[in-house]
């Protein structure tokens, strides 16, 4: 009689999701075992106990986190009552902090594994827990092998010899279990790791946002309770570095915690003041721990610096949980301090702001406001935030402490140099006072230098600029260019429709002047820029315009510009309606279109080259929303 299958239960409330991966999973997973699909939380708690009343195997459950009434993580908490040896996985694309706690504690979760899934990451998962399936089934027959063994010996002394010899071939066999089983935990921690540097972000999206920043970050373990994180909010650019309590997969959990307040924070309730952004995380975790001062719970916390660029002014704003700000600059005795609580001055080159004596967490004083320190900033001005990893590590020639004088003595000699050298410097001199001794801690610092013009660069993003001639295959560069950054950066499909019909309308226009731009006496060229500034898309263009053609044109700009939106936009369906046409090589109806269609009145400029010629500039804007 050959030996039943064992079944593999997928759950998703979206029938395309369950039959394209219910396909996949058969082609990779079929020959070995039965894979079966729910589309709801209640068809497959049924699915589990009729498989189990008939006394088959479930390795493995993967579902869905956001469903119907049963969401994901009741469901496979439900199922480890059922059945605790399944293996449970969940998938999701928005899970809440509250979410991957729950899984985490109630759920029993082998992994989750984040939305949309790279198959070959999903194949791998799904294999080794199928692996870690079998093998504990495995370990758990030998174990009974083991007791039938040791019965024997009891009963047949003659037996003696022979038992021993196989018990020393099962213990071979245990300690290469546990040393696949110890590398599996290996890979599962690198794995853990990849999630955790996808979750904190790029440092290049950092360099991006604003590129005179360096990071210098290493974990104790594979897995670090440092975790830096960042977020540009309208002209705001936020830097925060954090040290969670304990380090490894402890340490990680928390700074899983810690990155997901912080991006409903600052990203979802656009929070921006750095103690208003502590004041509130510092209540999240307090609540999602259940913390309440009582003996034997959670004590677990973070100790934080978070900064605040203004990218229209020269403004920073410092806000830190135990962790100070270092701000190094030509001449710091002229600083003024009024505004800081807590400072101390060391050599002329450099001032440490420190941070509140409280923590992100259940503390006595937890219901006291952090403060907010505001600076001035000067060109050239260095500031770094970090943990204290670095200071506390062991090692030189008497093997002690690094300790906070060395770092500010090392802050104050590299100061001329480019951040990312001074950071690139730093890194030496850890290693190089570590020596042979092991790292005692996760290392975070983050160093940021002042330039006023490269803080007037991160107000916006140039997501194209064009300036030469104009054809048919130019405007489709244009247009495809726009597009893909839209579709990049998920902007919502109204917005984006809204821009390229705009943007197209736009080049026709200029195309539209080229065309009847007859005279070798200019050149015919025009240019046109599409930016990101300050959450608002801008299309801007130039192009030359006969003077033949400026009447026309400004009588339909005026009257825009005296019209509301939605008196433009019946203005515009009444013309269609009536037939009424653009005239070739002037101002048609398009710009009743364009004007329906942006976030302010068109902004225009005309300049006049002799009587026959002008240059016309044309700005509209769209709410990134």
């Amino acid at each position: 009689m050959s030996m039943q299958k064992p079944y593999i239960l997928f759950v998703d409330d979206e029938k395309i999701v369950l039959d394209s991966l219910k396909g996949d999973l058969k082609d990779t997973f079929g020959s070995e075992f039965i894979i079966e699909v729910a589309e709801s939380g209640e068809e497959a708690i049924e699915i589990v106990k009729s498989i189990l009343d008939n006394n088959r195997e479930l390795p493995l459950v993967i579902s869905d986190y956001i469903m119907p009434e049963m969401k994901g993580d009741e469901l496979l908490s439900i199922i480890r009552e059922l059945k605790p040896e399944t293996y449970r996985i969940m998938l999701t694309g928005m899970a809440t902090i509250e979410g991957v706690t729950n899984a985490i504690n109630k759920a029993g979760l082998y992994r989750f594994i984040s939305k949309p899934w790279e198959p070959s990451d999903l194949n791998i998962t799904i294999s080794e827990a199928l692996k870690s399936f079998n093998r504990e089934k495995q370990i758990e027959k030998q174990n009974n092998e083991i007791q039938q063994q040791s019965a024997e010996i009891r009963k047949k002394n003659d037996e003696i010899t022979e038992i021993n010899k196989n018990l020393e071939k099962l213990v071979e066999i245990r300690t290469a279990d546990l040393e696949e089983k110890k590398q599996e935990i290996i890979d599962s921690i690198n794995y853990a790791k990849r999630i955790q540097l996808s979750i904190m972000g790029d440092v290049k999206k950092l360099n991006e946002i604003y590129p005179l920043t360096s990071i210098l970050y290493l974990p104790k373990d594979i897995v670090s309770g440092d975790f830096y994180w960042f977020a540009k909010v309208e002209n705001k650019i936020i830097i925060i570095a954090a040290d969670c309590t304990g380090h490894g997969v402890p340490g990680a959990f928390m700074s899983v915690i810690g990155i997901s307040a912080l991006n409903q924070i600052v990203r979802e309730k656009k929070i921006t003041k750095p103690n208003e952004i502590l004041d509130e995380l510092r209540t999240l975790i307090i609540n999602l721990l259940w913390q309440t001062g009582n003996y034997g719970e959670s004590k677990d916390g973070m100790d934080i610096a978070v900064i605040v660029l203004n990218t229209d002014d020269d403004i920073l704003e410092y806000s830190g949980a135990y962790n100070p700000l270092y701000l190094i600059r030509k001449d710091a005795l002229k600083l003024e301090t009024t505004n800081f609580s807590n400072f101390e001055l060391f050599r002329e080159h450099l001032i440490v702001i420190k941070g509140d004596r409280m923590p992100i967490g259940f503390s006595t004083n937890m219901n006291i406001p952090f403060s907010c320190h505001t600076i001035r900033l000067e060109d050239e001005d260095v500031m770094y935030i970090g943990t204290d990893g670095y200071t506390d590590q062991f090692g030189g020639p008497k093997n002690n402490k690094f300790l906070p004088l060395r770092l500010k003595s090392a802050f104050v000699e590299y100061r001329k140099m480019d951040i990312y050298d001074q950071v690139s410097k730093l890194k030496e001199d850890f290693f190089e006072w570590k020596g042979k001794e092991e790292q005692v801690d996760d290392i975070l610092l983050i160093g940021v230098k002042f330039k006023k013009e490269e803080l007037i660069k991160a107000s916006y993003k140039l997501i194209i600029s064009y300036q030469g001639e104009t054809s048919s295959p130019v405007i489709s560069k244009i247009t495809d260019t726009v597009e893909e950054y839209l579709l990049e950066n998920e902007i919502n499909k109204v917005l984006r429709k809204r821009i390229n019909t705009v943007l197209i309308e736009i080049l026709q226009n200029c195309y539209n002047y080229y065309t009847s731009f007859e005279t070798d006496k200019f050149d015919k060229e025009f240019s046109i820029s599409v930016t990101l500034e300050n959450d608002l898309f801008c299309i801007e263009t130039t192009n030359n315009i006969l003077n033949s053609n400026i009447y026309n044109l400004k009588e339909k700009l005026d009257f825009v510009h005296s019209k509301s939106k939605e008196e433009i936009k019946e203005f515009y369906k009444s013309q269609l309606s009536s037939g009424q046409m653009p005239q070739k090589s002037s101002a048609g109806l398009g710009f009743y279109y364009i004007a329906s269609k942006c976030d302010s009145n068109l902004i225009y400029k005309i300049f006049e080259i002799d009587e026959d010629h002008s240059k016309f500039s044309l700005k509209v804007t769209f709410k990134n929303q």
